[in-house]
């Protein structure tokens, strides 16, 4: 065999070694960036999914907070009310149109406005209440 042949037969087996080699590189850079895009997305969906809980917890935490602040708020309100009607009766002063209309001004704060009315459902005036934003 004479060297020009030598030489082409050395050069063919290096460029199919060469294409081969690409080629595995390309396919190898293709499945890793694959990978890369599975993994990426993934921990896209769990920090998505870990930011949601926190907002909800974080929501619901404000909700239970004004709902206890409007509990302590009606608290408050009753027992002043209650202790004004408990005083009228201590006095034990003669039944005066001033001592009725003191009465019936705390018996109305006890019951308070309509749109207050706690008579007949607590949690649902606590449940309206804190809906509104009030």
């Amino acid at each position: 065999m004479d060297e020009g042949l030598v030489a082409l037969v050395t050069a063919g087996v290096g460029l199919v070694g060469a294409l081969g080699g690409a080629a595995m590189g390309g396919l190898a850079a293709v499945r890793g960036a694959r990978i890369g895009a599975e993994t990426t997305a993934r921990a896209t969906i769990e920090q998505a999914q870990t930011q949601e809980r926190a907002q909800h917890d974080h929501w619901l935490r404000n909700e239970r907070k004004s709902a206890a602040v409007l509990m302590l708020e009606v608290y408050d309100w009753l027992t002043i009310a209650a202790s004004n009607v408990t005083r009228m009766f201590d006095l034990e002063i003669e039944a005066s149109a001033d001592v009725w209309s003191a009465y019936g001004t705390s018996l109305n704060e006890v019951r308070g406005p309509t749109s207050l009315s706690v008579s007949s459902d607590p949690l649902g005036f606590i449940r309206r209440h804190v809906s509104s934003g009030s």
